[in-house]
């Protein structure tokens, strides 16, 4: 089925804990119509530094690797908040 075909990843971004992370899984999902969904999946605080997860979907998988790179490169610009590795 189509769903079958939809590939997956995971990201997680630095913040304060006071930082709207909700503000940027919404510019997220406006930011590449590739991008069919973004999924808040977690977070957890390390040394006073909150650590936001979310997964996007695409069923593009061959394009992924410049999906996250859009993404990262993007949302590290508006946002300043940087990725985990």
């Amino acid at each position: 089925t189509e769903i079958e075909n939809l590939s997956k990843e995971d990201l997680t971004f630095i913040c304060h804990e006071d930082f709207s992370s909700g503000e940027v899984l919404e510019y997220v999902r406006k930011l590449n119509p590739l991008i069919s969904e973004v999924r808040y999946i977690g977070e957890y605080l390390d040394e006073g530094k909150r650590k936001v997860t979310f997964r996007y979907t695409s069923a593009y998988s061959q394009e992924m690797k410049k999906i996250r790179n859009e993404i990262i490169n993007n949302t590290s610009l508006k946002f300043q908040i940087s990725f985990t590795a």
